[in-house]
């Protein structure tokens, strides 16, 4: 579930939660009002946002639960138009504000939508509303109250649609431009162009290039055994790591499945190894918890420069058999071309 999904769920729950609280509380109050349609009315709203929480929490059904609540919206804005005392007053006027903020934009209305809502409760159960809403009881206010959140919410709800829509419309950078959607790390696409970059200039220059490919150990295991996410939250801490060792100038991100690439501008390959070796001692530090089961991380790593190869592709593929011996010779090792 990527992170605009994870944001539409997190709306809708707020949705849900936030009316079925105001719901109860006007059911409340009509109580003891003594007004039963009012009651059954906010209780028949309370029934129905209950279900599609449940489709929501429960059944884990996004698309109908937002059918069950919107469809609720509706009729409660039908029941509130249809029965008020005053259908023509001007204070429902204000109704069309929530459909006019969301043309300005999905942040913006939001922001808009929330501060002209606590705005009116100020005005409405303040002392100014005696003097600039003559005429209007108790029972008017509520009903304005709820019927500006439901029309807020149902309009919100369109806007979050579209604004989805529109989205998914929309190459994702994380996957289409320079960064790997799971360590958040540069990826392959970027790492490539930087590493065609530096190899011709410091090969001109005649100056020193390293790289360093590091590769997670028992990757396939801790899949296989713990679950793809376990392997994944591995292959995320291992990329944090390297992000924290990193110097300012040197380049690192995912280079495959489960490996890792650190380019190193003006670094020789005695140090690119002493630099391997100490991610390597810090790995084998990192572990993680999966039900009970301690799941200790450790790397194999390659080491290859340009003062060995004739060029890239050769640099390449050294420093990968370095990753591959590493790996025969009982893994958790640096080995250097």
């Amino acid at each position: 579930m990527d992170s605009l999904q994870k944001n539409q769920r997190y709306f809708l729950l707020f949705c849900l939660v936030s009316h079925q609280l105001i719901a109860i509380s006007c059911a409340i109050y009509f109580y003891h009002q003594e007004q039963s349609l009012e009651v059954i009315f906010y209780i028949t709203l309370t029934s129905a946002i209950s279900c599609a929480l449940t489709v929501f929490c429960i059944f884990k059904h996004h698309e109908l639960a937002t059918c069950i609540f919107l469809t609720s919206l509706a009729a409660g804005m039908l029941f509130l138009m249809v029965s008020s005392e005053h259908q023509i007053s001007a204070i429902w006027c204000l109704l069309t504000l929530p459909a006019f903020a969301v043309l300005i934009g999905h942040c913006p209305s939001l922001m808009i939508l929330t501060g002209l809502y606590f705005t009116a409760i100020i005005v409405l159960i303040s002392g100014f509303s005696n003097k600039l809403l003559i005429g209007y009881n108790s029972t008017l206010i509520m009903r304005f109250l709820f019927s500006y959140g439901l029309l807020a919410s149902a309009s919100m709800s369109i806007e979050n649609t579209r604004f989805a829509l529109l989205r998914k419309d929309q190459p994702d950078n994380k996957i289409y431009g320079t960064q790997d959607f799971l360590t958040e790390l540069p990826n392959r696409y970027f790492l490539e162009k930087k590493l065609e970059y530096w190899y011709q200039k410091l090969t001109t220059e005649s100056r020193n290039f390293s790289i360093i490919l590091a590769d997670l150990d028992h990757c396939k295991s801790i899949n296989d055994y713990h679950g793809r996410a376990v392997g994944d939250l591995a292959l995320k801490k291992i990329g944090q790591l390297l992000s924290q060792e990193l110097r300012r100038a040197d380049i690192g991100g995912r280079w495959s499945g489960n490996q890792l690439i650190i380019l190193l501008p003006n670094v020789a390959q005695d140090i690119a190894t002493t630099i391997a070796e100490r991610l390597r001692q810090k790995a084998s530090k990192v572990s993680l918890d999966s039900k009970g089961v301690n799941i200790q991380l450790t790397l194999s790593l390659g080491v290859g420069s340009i003062a060995r190869s004739i060029d890239l592709d050769a640099l390449l593929s050294s420093t990968e058999n370095c990753v591959c011996q590493a790996k025969q010779m009982g893994r958790n090792l640096v080995i250097s071309a």
